[in-house]
């Protein structure tokens, strides 16, 4: 079941079953989807029910609980660097995460990701965040201050670095330093809003008890990981999602992650 919060007049929360975050962005003549979530049942129809606008989607990344009813619309977009990575989803069988009954757009049909999309009044720009994937984008609209992060800094309880398409630490902090000097080129400050790919879980950290999204969490991201490849972080063991290696939960100020030493070069 799908609910809906009005965020302001032009701008949707979305949320599945399992608190996937998809967001409807309102422009004069186009709307925009980012992302599909994994619930079973149309997508299309509740998207309806909220806009009458034409609807573009753009895929924050290629995982399932992102990408699960893609195929729902027509205009589907997302960074092709994830392309390996949607395939396989489409026939993922663990825990929850069941494409069993999901709607995914063909992965041949997938539109390569733009840098802008114009909505008529409302510009929203992508900037990729290469880490959790490879191909993992943020979406920014500097005119009304909202940045929508998906999986790339985490939804305010952790980043998942531990999985084994994650790129390694260190290009994942040379991506988050590109990313901040883009962001303040565009004069951020404390009253831009920033929404995670998942509702709910800044209520789930080990550093606060709200743990908010914001500029500082990326800040924070980068001084995380500059410390773990200066081996200045204790590691502690987790029964989060484990792939190959062994996972380990890390954190510094804001800034928490998942991620298994072999992710440390």
């Amino acid at each position: 079941m799908y609910r809906a919060e009005k965020i302001n007049d032009t701008t949707y929360k979305i949320t599945d079953s399992y608190d996937d975050a998809m967001y409807l962005l309102l422009g004069n003549h186009a709307a925009l989807l980012i992302d599909t979530g994994m619930e079973k049942e149309s997508l299309a129809d509740f998207v309806a029910s909220l806009t009458a606008l034409p609807v573009t989607v753009a895929l924050s990344h290629g995982h399932i609980d992102h990408t699960g009813q893609s195929g729902d619309f027509d205009n589907v977009y997302m960074n092709l660097d994830d392309k390996d990575i949607y395939s396989r989803h489409m026939k993922m069988n663990m825990g929850h995460f069941q494409s069993d009954g999901l709607n995914f757009k063909e992965p041949q049909c997938l539109k390569w990701m733009p840098q802008t999309f114009e909505l008529g009044g409302r510009k929203i720009d992508v900037l990729t965040l290469g880490g959790h994937t490879p191909g993992s984008v943020i979406f920014v609209d500097q005119k009304q201050q909202m940045v929508f992060t998906g999986d790339a800094i985490g939804s305010g309880c952790g980043c998942w670095m531990q999985l084994d398409e994650s790129l390694c630490i260190q290009q994942y902090n040379e991506n988050i330093e590109k990313v901040i000097l883009e962001l303040q080129k565009l004069n951020i400050n404390e009253n831009w809003l920033f929404y995670g790919g998942h509702d709910g879980q800044e209520y789930q950290s080990k550093v606060s008890s709200y743990n908010r999204l914001d500029f500082d969490l990326f800040e924070d991201m980068g001084d995380l990981c500059r410390k773990l490849m200066a081996n200045q972080i204790e590691y502690q063991e987790t029964k989060a999602l484990k792939m190959t290696h062994q996972p380990y939960y890390v954190c510094s100020g804001k800034a928490e992650m998942i991620v298994t030493k072999e992710k440390i070069r």
